[in-house]
């Protein structure tokens, strides 16, 4: 892989960890609202 490829990877990662946080988020949100779930 190059270096280009490698960047590229990471941006991904970053992006797919974003979308993880998101979700972990609202999945605390919902334990700590169990009742607006």
């Amino acid at each position: 892989m190059t270096k280009i490829d490698y960047m590229e990877l990471i941006q991904d990662l970053q992006e797919e960890v974003r979308n993880l946080e998101e979700r972990l988020k609202k999945h605390e949100n919902n334990i700590d609202h169990p009742h607006e779930a």
